[in-house]
């Protein structure tokens, strides 16, 4: 598969007499890692010199999204205020692009100073030492992110995204049915158990089932089981001697199944429902509690806050607590120097900032309800204390929730092994079709021979 890649790299290259741009209108996709390492990037043992920017300078900034987006605006009011604090730096956004877009563009030097990359693009890009490594901030960034989430970024032992934005998958539940069961709306359940035992409450005392599981095909069924499992010390594959391979069929790994095929079996119709599904029947108060990032909390907002919505960290079990998120870097192309290095890492420094942070708070704009709804949280883990959060403390988790994240996805490979095998024994297990003994069984037997193919 490496060496597909690299044609595929060659070709681009070739091509590179024309020049292709750089955005359109679609979201950064994530794609494969990579295992090779260039010499072009910069050390750990030579620490980047920023200067100040005293001479006029034209820098870009290519984001994740359409600029003329609710969110794309959302960032604009934040890189305003830079430009007004840096005079000298004038920054245009640019609409993301897809990842083979963006490495064409850095194949060309073409790209923008500044790039916005989720987690698997970072590692593939910098793979093929396109990107320039940010190792000499990352004492500086676990100052302010949680150390895991700043590990996130790296590749081979170097950083080469600088932490921004972001989300974490998250509790989120129905005060009104907490009370009404008899429980404290202020305590949400902190382990499995805990979980079931509130779950098996709400049910004996209302007409909600307790939690909603997502058991259809597909990938919400993977970030829903996936924190279960690993927090039972299971995992669905592993590394041993180099190669990547199926690890489910253990006492921890069947424990795991079996806790997810437990939640799934006491919410009807789990097996033909999504994670939107789950949050329909939320929103109806047909369940309790769910599972989902920040726009579970907002789609109750828009809803007309038909109750009040309670968070809480994902439930921990024997072997500690995970939660899956999709983490957002900013990341600077390797060739770049200078005068428009110095403004790129001064547009970073300031994204970074509390002021900068609190402003991706303000949100997208929703022309239904006319108001604005956050889409992601900020990263640092000191915004407590600010406006937004005083008066929303309930989107806190999502930022505290960085400490315990995982990758669900984490190869392509397993990507492959997901689709064609574990989502379809998950949804047996939530259908009641088959047992967790024998679901770690076939994944395992299944599973292998498409892993082997990636060797």
């Amino acid at each position: 598969m490496k060496s597909m890649l690299k044609i595929v790299l060659m070709v681009v290259l070739v091509m590179s007499l024309v020049v292709v741009g750089c955005s359109n209108d679609t979201e950064t996709t994530e794609s494969q890692d990579m295992d090779s390492q260039s010499d072009t990037s910069s050390t750990e043992d030579e620490p980047m010199q920023v200067d100040e920017v005293t001479e006029a300078v034209d820098i870009n900034f290519q984001i994740a999204w359409d600029i003329e987006s609710g969110r794309g605006k959302n960032i604009q009011v934040a890189i305003d205020e830079f430009m007004l604090q840096n005079p000298n730096i004038t920054v245009t956004m640019i609409t993301g692009g897809d990842e083979q877009q963006t490495i064409t563009s850095l194949l060309n030097d073409a790209a923008p100073e500044v790039i916005q990359l989720a987690v698997k693009p970072v590692k593939t890009i910098a793979a093929e030492g396109l990107l320039l490594d940010l190792s000499s901030r990352e004492a500086e960034y676990k100052e302010i992110f949680y150390p895991t989430l700043v590990d996130f970024f790296k590749t081979d032992g170097k950083l080469y995204g600088a932490p921004w934005i972001g989300h974490t998958i998250e509790l989120i539940y129905n005060k009104d049915l907490f009370e009404a069961a008899g429980l404290d709306p202020e305590q949400p359940p902190k382990t499995w158990d805990e979980l079931m035992e509130f779950s098996e409450q709400i049910e004996a005392n209302t007409d909600a089932i307790g939690l909603g599981m997502a058991g259809q095909q597909g990938n919400d069924a993977i970030w829903m089981s996936t924190p279960i499992i690993k927090s039972y010390g299971g995992e669905f594959t592993e590394i041993v001697d180099g190669k990547e391979v199926v690890a489910i069929n253990t006492p921890e790994g069947i424990k795991g199944l079996q806790v997810y095929q437990d939640f799934a079996m006491k919410y009807e119709g789990a097996a033909e429902k999504n994670g939107g599904n789950v949050m329909e029947d939320f929103r109806n108060s047909k369940i309790a509690m769910e599972f989902q990032g920040p726009w579970g909390v907002t789609d109750i907002w828009k809803s007309g806050d038909l109750f009040e919505v309670g968070t809480g960290l994902m439930p921990a079990g024997p072997d500690g607590r995970y939660a899956d998120g999709g983490p957002y870097g900013l990341s600077i192309p390797v060739n770049l120097e200078g005068v428009k290095l110095d403004a790129a890492m001064a547009l970073i420094g300031y994204l970074q900032t509390p002021e900068a942070q609190e402003i991706i708070m303000q949100g997208e704009y929703d022309e239904a309800t006319d108001a604005y709804y956050p889409y992601r949280v900020p990263m640092r883990t000191d915004m407590a204390d600010s406006d937004f959060f005083q008066e929303n403390p309930e989107f806190l988790v999502f930022i505290e929730g960085l400490e315990y994240i995982i990758d669900s996805f984490p190869t392509p490979a397993y990507n492959q092994l997901a689709t064609e095998v574990i989502t379809v024994e998950l949804n047996k297990l939530a259908s009641g079709a088959t047992t967790p003994e024998e679901a770690a069984q076939s994944i395992e037997e299944n599973g292998n021979p498409i892993l082997r193919t990636f060797d």
